[in-house]
């Protein structure tokens, strides 16, 4: 069981840890795979070939055939003989192999990025001072990958995942992803997608005292465009030179972010949302409908932008240009 402590979203994330001690998660082994060679490496995903089972000693199943398992790390018995630990997703459990190849199936290599969509594996959680942050059979989402340095001056490699249920952040040790979560599926944003405010988030209003969104509403995303954001200094310089009765004084402009327009269904009315920081405050609801594929992720509407975060009802009018000093801010950074 994955036993773990957290925070909420309005904080630091909590970290999950295993009970998987020893994982060298750079180790890889060939193994024969039909008529071609795979090296089996962390992360690949295998499949339980009919008539394959596996009962722990205690009479527990491990797994039966059609389950799918992911490789937590390879490693050598005594006489160097290679063996391979699963950890399967329909029991938690895990399994070391000295015969994948007989008894597995390998499926695809899994490898991990931001937005991607995860579920925690039974008999595992995360919660900090009995707060729970998830548990098992919980959809998280992965928001971003960092290191932490430790006391030896070695970094340590984590993943922080935003919970679907309970909208707070927990992190699990990067390399041994897989003994805590299942990869589900990846998620990349579309024009057209549906999305959902996490819960715990607090509602946002609009300069009129509107409530745009609040916890659990629906939106869809209708475009995404760049905006340009002047680096400090250079923001200072502007309203310096404006404050001297300089005009007009073009700023250089060094950086620009990908926002997103979203209509909300309950109100009618319209943000603008950072779309790098999606994963952090909101869901994505899976389509009813098969996969639409765009052919980019811009909207005609692409390069222009919003005078606003906020407009109500048609796409608001935007102008070329990026406007003044006031626009910068973002409720949702």
């Amino acid at each position: 069981p994955c036993l773990a402590s957290g925070s909420s979203s309005a904080g630091a994330a909590g970290k999950a840890t295993n009970n998987l001690p020893g994982l060298d998660s750079s180790a890889s082994t060939p193994w024969t795979t039909g008529t071609s060679m795979h090296i089996y490496s962390p992360g690949d995903l295998l499949q339980a070939l009919p008539g394959v089972k596996f009962v722990d000693s205690n009479g527990a199943e491990v797994y039966k055939a059609g389950d799918e398992g992911t490789v937590a790390r390879i490693y050598y018995e005594a006489g160097r003989k290679a063996c391979c630990e699963v950890v399967w997703s329909r029991t938690g459990r895990k399994s070391n192999e000295t015969r994948p190849r007989q008894r597995f199936r390998f499926v695809q290599r899994q490898t991990l990025m931001v937005g991607d969509l995860l579920l925690v594996l039974p008999g595992r959680k995360c919660a900090l001072n009995d707060v729970e942050l998830c548990a098992a059979g919980d959809e998280v989402t992965i928001v971003r990958f960092g290191q932490n340095t430790t006391s030896a001056d070695t970094a340590e490699e984590f993943l922080e995942v935003a919970c679907a249920r309970t909208g707070r952040l927990c992190t699990a040790p990067r390399p041994t992803w897989m003994s805590v979560f299942q990869f589900l599926r990846r998620q990349t944003l579309e024009v057209g997608d549906l999305i959902q405010a996490l819960p715990g988030a607090k509602a946002v209003l609009n300069g009129e005292g509107q409530e745009v969104f609040a916890e659990g509403d629906q939106g869809t995303v209708m475009r995404f465009y760049h905006r340009q954001v002047a680096q400090k200094e250079e923001l200072n310089n502007v309203i310096r030179e404006a404050g001297r009765g300089g005009g007009s004084s073009p700023c250089r402009w060094r950086n620009t972010e990908e926002r997103m327009e979203v209509l909300w269904a309950r109100s009618g009315l319209r943000s603008h949302e950072l779309a790098s920081a999606w994963m952090q405050h909101f869901c994505l609801v899976p389509k009813a409908g098969p996969e639409v594929s765009w052919p980019n992720r811009f909207s005609k509407n692409a390069d222009m932008s919003s005078p606003n975060r906020f407009s109500k009802g048609t796409a608001s009018s935007s102008t070329q240009g990026y406007g003044s000093p006031d626009e910068f801010e973002s409720n949702n950074p």
